[in-house]
């Protein structure tokens, strides 16, 4: 037998609950990455390998944050649900948004070595963080003309 799924507003809200979640292990380990001593004690060549592993962790969290935003609203779009309808739990989004502002702050203090490692960073942050404090839809920006012709 296959059981027919269907998306309800409940399970749009435990579906973001559930991904917000995930990202709280994720949050911890690349803080105690980074408090640990030896990471400050590595070789330059290991400390650039660590930075990008940092930036590259940033990346995908910001890249899921971008999928569920899409997620909602094309799931709150399809089922015509209202935007207040569509807020997170309250006490979920302020341990979130003080999880990664604790890991921005924590990352403006490790000394990266590459400079581009470092910008990364603070931009993926600053948008995750953008993500909890915006209300505003995400929108596709429509182009007139494919973008190939001039």
């Amino acid at each position: 037998m296959t059981e027919e799924y269907s998306m309800t507003s409940e399970k749009l809200k435990e579906m973001e609950e559930e991904y917000i979640k995930s990202f709280f292990p994720l949050i911890g380990f690349l803080s105690d990455f980074v408090q640990e001593r030896s990471f400050h004690s590595l070789p330059a060549s290991e400390r650039k390998r660590a930075g990008s592993s940092i930036t590259s962790a940033l990346r995908l969290m910001e890249s899921m944050h971008t999928h569920l935003i899409f997620q909602k609203y094309l799931y709150a779009e399809g089922l015509k649900l209202e935007e207040d309808s569509l807020e997170m739990d309250k006490d979920l989004k302020k341990s979130a948004v003080s999880a990664f502002h604790d890991l921005d702050s924590l990352m403006q203090k490790t000394p990266l070595l590459i400079k581009e490692h470092r910008q990364q960073c603070k931009y993926v942050l600053g948008q995750i963080l953008h993500y909890y404090n915006s209300r505003s839809k995400p929108g596709v920006v429509k182009s007139s003309e494919p973008p190939w012709i001039p």
